[in-house]
């Protein structure tokens, strides 16, 4: 009965607009024709419509004259009048906005979005704000940037991974031109792979998630890269401490058609000739990055965008050892407009992430090991807009998962962990409602399935410690194809968003999402290495429900602020028995366990947008625990990447049009972790033993930032420009926490700590100190 309502409801909102007229198309930058995601478009009498991924629009109206405002956070105002007899299509361009600076104060508008915008748990930055907050090495780097945001944590110093709302790292489901990236990390997580000249768009969902979406627990990344310039040739650019980097943009058909290009490589690895040992000679470190993308307008109603990503890293110790990983996706997407109230995309993608490593112990003497996860998928999604308050979302989603657990490569062999494959699918549907200027509403049905195809599966029987008895493990061999550990689940979603004044708004979410596959990690931070791994006849789908609340108020005086609250319930929750082997497993099963979790926390946020001196501050207190039979007995645990404070404050002084200076400062709370209970003497040596699960923090962590980006003097007449950015990490110096190990002094150690050669030690690792670097960034 409910599905029948649900049908009615939607049947009566469009019939009760049938005698309307519609008005649709695309907003787009007027300097380089780039569509513009998330333009709101405001019509006088009432109404309006916020453009979509594609920087597309349609609003439906009764017959009659309008005027239009289309807006766009950095962009001046576009304000049409027109008599709306008939269908129409209007493509709107917006410019710029000039920023003087000096006599005259910024007076770009705060961000009204912040209350408009009917989404909740949802952040966005601004690609100009990011490129001006100082991180390591100079790097512009999207992920690391957004974890200075309420309620997205980062996985560590040396990680580009991130926590968002109590979910571990594998529970983030990261897109770029909707292509799942399994790795975002160069350089075992110094770096993330996404290069910042090549992107255009940035949101993250912590929560509300659409129901367009799912497959992970915790968030949605969606990351989007530019189109190309549509009207000239330009590029841009910059040489660093790190990496250099350059994007080349030009139309094919001026207006219609475009490409972009953008590579960026590290050079480490070519001042190593010059290092003074040998070995160190014949190393090999770097990475790279090659974002691709073109599209053709072939029609107002027909268009076709191809992107792709290639990025590898690759380490070598001369022809000791060598490790390498890297991600590839391509996307081709097909826009179609069937009239002025349907829009569709179909998405065709691939996804591949592998890595290998190998090892030379002699002369014919090797041993090599390769691992990947590959997918193939087909994105159907479709958008229908009854009228100015009624617009409905549909699509579907079908994965073909292929796993590769590891090849094994010797001079005399070649041994194969069997391959898994897998299919997940996924059918939606999303209403949006708007009951009155104040009331919006926001709900949708999504239903998920998932099933492993042919290969073989375990059924295990364990000991009183969890460990498996060998002997009473039962193997079921499927042909090939064969459809076998089936699961399926609704996965409601809902938000509501009511405006209490034209600047305060208080909005509410939930929803329930599901995940099909996963990550073998037992560290905070995961690596290339640990390998991913779908549910089966022993591992269950993942399940989270999360409710949301929040208050969002704007001052008229150029800020912005919000409050919200959270609690997820989280089931089918996995971590590993004690002295689990996770690496070259092939029952990796038998290694697992599995409970419940919960994760609540309130975040709190502060934006200053007006005037020379913006930036802006956030804090989270936040908790998340794991119940798993087996561990802690039995009782609840805090996990490795629980923290109870996070704080991040970024201000940013304009002092003129040529010079800006930013600085951030960040605290958290430590890591948990598990530290030795006692030792024990065994075969000749101590050995640790090992108590409650993370029932101990390593140090908190703070940092400060600062950059300083100038730009010479402009001449009007010359399209190169150049700034360079001085920046420094870690201004005071202070020796943050990596990690912490256990063991016993050695000779030198006990000189250095001031304890008797074989007792018990705890050391600190810490990884950066103060670091400086510059960087020389162009345009034209």
């Amino acid at each position: 009965m409910r599905v029948k309502h649900f049908l009615l409801f939607i049947c009566l909102s469009a019939l009760s607009y049938a005698q309307t007229v519609s008005i649709s198309g695309r907003v787009k930058d007027a300097d380089n024709g780039e569509d513009l995601i998330g333009a709101l478009i405001r019509v006088d009498k009432g109404g309006g419509a916020i453009t979509n991924e594609y920087g597309f629009y349609s609003i439906s109206l009764e017959k009659g004259t309008y005027t239009l405002t289309v807006s766009y956070l950095g962009y001046t105002d576009a304000v049409k009048t027109l008599e709306l007899n008939e269908n129409q299509n209007l493509n709107i361009e917006l410019f710029k906005t000039a920023q003087e600076i000096g006599s005259v104060v910024v007076s770009a508008k705060a961000n009204e979005n912040n209350v408009e915008n009917k989404k909740i748990s949802v952040v966005k930055m601004d690609m100009a704000q990011i490129k001006e907050i100082p991180v390591v090495f100079g790097e512009v780097d999207v992920l690391k940037t957004i974890t200075l945001l309420p309620g997205i944590q980062s996985g560590g110093e040396a990680s580009s991974g991130i926590n968002v709302r109590g979910g571990g790292q594998d529970q983030n489901l990261i897109l770029l031109d909707e292509a799942t990236v399994y790795n975002a990390s160069h350089l075992l997580g110094f770096f993330s792979v996404f290069n910042g000249d090549a992107i255009k768009d940035l949101e993250v969902y912590k929560g509300g998630i659409p129901a367009k979406y799912g497959g992970r627990l915790a968030s949605l990344i969606d990351i989007r890269m530019k189109d190309g310039n549509k009207k000239k040739f330009s590029g841009a650019g910059g040489i660093g401490t790190i990496s250099s980097r350059l994007t080349l943009e030009a139309p094919i058909v001026k207006d219609k058609s475009s490409f972009m290009i953008a590579g960026r490589r590290s050079y480490a690895d070519i001042f190593l000739p010059l290092a003074p040992d040998e070995l160190a000679q014949e190393s090999t470190l770097y990475f790279y990055d090659l974002n691709l993308k073109a599209n053709y307008e072939f029609s107002d109603k027909d268009r076709l965008y191809l992107s792709a990503y290639f990025g590898r890293d690759v380490f070598g110790l001369g022809s000791l050892f060598s490790l390498q990983w890297g991600n590839a996706t391509t996307t081709l997407r097909w826009n179609h407009i069937f009239n002025q109230k349907l829009f569709s995309n179909l998405s065709l993608v691939y996804s591949d992430f592998n890595y290998g490593f190998g090892v030379e112990f002699a002369e014919n003497a090797s041993f090599g090991f390769d691992q990947d996860i590959r997918d193939i998928y087909i994105k159907p999604d479709f958008t229908y807009y009854f009228n100015t308050k009624s617009t409905l979302n549909f699509g579907g989603q079908l994965i073909h998962h292929n796993f590769n657990p590891g090849t094994f490569t010797s001079n005399e062999s070649v041994q194969q962990i069997e391959e898994r494959q897998a299919l997940e699918a996924a059918i939606y549907v999303d209403h949006k409602y708007e009951f009155s200027k104040r009331l919006n509403v926001r709900y949708g049905l999504r239903y998920s399935a998932f099933a492993n195809l042919g290969g073989s599966s375990f059924d295990y029987v364990k000991d009183e410690n969890f460990v498996p008895i060998d002997s009473l493990t039962k193997t079921t061999v499927f042909s090939n194809g064969q459809a076998h550990s089936k699961y399926g689940g609704f996965e409601p979603r809902a938000a509501i968003s009511y405006n209490l004044t034209p600047l305060m708004a208080v909005k509410a979410s939930f929803n329930r999402t599901m995940q099909y596959i996963q990550q073998a990690s037992n560290t905070a931070s995961a690596f290339p290495t640990d390998q991913w791994f779908s549910s089966n006849n022993n591992v269950a789908p993942q399940i989270s429900d999360q409710v949301a609340l929040g208050l969002f108020k704007n001052f008229d005086i150029g800020f912005e602020s919000s409050v919200e609250v959270y609690y997820k319930w989280m089931q089918n929750q996995i971590d590993y028995r004690d002295g689990a082997s996770l690496i070259f497993n092939e029952f990796l099963d038998g290694e697992l366990l599995f409970g419940s979790g919960y994760s609540y926390g309130a975040e709190f946020y502060l934006n200053k947008t007006k005037g020379t001196t913006t930036g802006f501050l956030s804090y989270t207190w936040s908790k998340t625990m794991r119940e798993i039979e087996g561990i802690n007995e039995d009782n609840p645990y805090p996990t490795g990447f629980d923290r109870r404070h996070n704080l991040s404050l970024v201000v940013s002084q304009h002092f003129s049009k040529r010079v800006v200076a930013t600085a951030s400062f960040t605290y958290n709370t430590g890591n948990p972790f598990t530290p030795p209970a006692g030792k024990y003497y065994y075969r000749g040596k101590w050995n640790n033993y090992y108590g409650s699960r993370n029932s101990y923090r390593i140090p908190d962590y703070h940092r400060m930032d600062i950059g300083v980006t100038i730009k010479p003097k402009e001449n009007p007449d010359k399209r190169f420009k150049s700034s360079w950015n001085i920046s420094v990490y870690n201004v005071y110096n202070r020796e943050n926490p990596y990690s912490i190990y256990f063991g016993q002094a050695d000779e030198e150690q006990a000189e250095k700590f001031g304890v008797e050669e074989g007792e018990s030690i705890a050391v600190q690792v810490a990884l950066f100190k103060l670091i400086p670097s510059v960087t020389w960034n162009f345009n034209f």
